[in-house]
């Protein structure tokens, strides 16, 4: 069983979407929890944030940091094939 919450956010003029996902088919006690980030529901780009790893709080300030972590190194939210993760 799968549940996602779908969010958007707003970073220098542009808009993004993020989605939390946790898949609770994996091995009991783990649980996989992840945020998907793109623009405009575009997934031509998307930017991972592993959630378990980084011992996340998921709320807008923690999301917009991870953005602009991805940014600044490399990211390119309108690019195609510019997927990246930011993991632990």
């Amino acid at each position: 069983m799968s549940r996602k919450s779908i969010r958007k956010i707003h970073i220098a003029k542009q808009e993004y979407v993020w989605v939390t996902q946790q898949s609770d088919l994996t091995l009991y006690p783990f649980v996989e929890s992840y945020v998907r980030v793109n623009i405009d529901r575009n997934n031509s780009s998307i930017l991972y944030i592993d959630i378990s790893s980084w011992h996340f709080e998921l709320k807008p300030s923690e999301i917009k940091l991870g953005i602009e972590f991805a940014l600044e190194y490399g990211w390119k939210p309108e690019g195609k094939e510019n997927n990246i993760l930011l993991k632990k």
